[in-house]
């Protein structure tokens, strides 16, 4: 689970590492399927917030793994994310949030999620 004490500045001080040069991200840590966008840049979701718990909370979150969750925390944070930017295999399943709900989407069915 991520720690909700995460915050949106703790995310952009992250991004504002990586553009400046000051943070590197570990080539283990790209994206494969989905990636966090942010002035029209892409970038690794599950490494934005691995790295916003160690100025939020001192360390790394190394048992999160990426995927919906990391997503819909980076939603929820005002963040837009999108898939097929990895070098991986594509996903057939896109999550978003509409009105509050995790919306899983397919290409042949829609399935919807109370997100809390």
């Amino acid at each position: 689970m991520i720690p909700e004490n995460i915050t949106r500045g703790h995310m952009l001080r992250i991004i504002s590492y990586i553009q400046a040069g000051k943070l590197t991200i570990r080539s283990s840590e790209h994206s494969q399927i989905y990636c966090l966008v942010h002035e029209g840049r892409h970038y690794p979701p599950a490494f934005i917030v691995r790295m916003a718990s160690v100025l939020a909370n001192g360390k790394e979150l190394w048992d999160h793994r990426p995927g919906w969750e990391t997503n819909y925390f980076c939603e929820s944070r005002g963040f837009t994310i999108v898939s097929g930017c990895g070098t991986g295999v594509r996903s057939t399943i896109v999550p978003r949030i509409v009105n509050g709900k995790l919306v899983l989407t397919r290409t042949s069915a829609l399935h919807v999620y109370d997100a809390m």
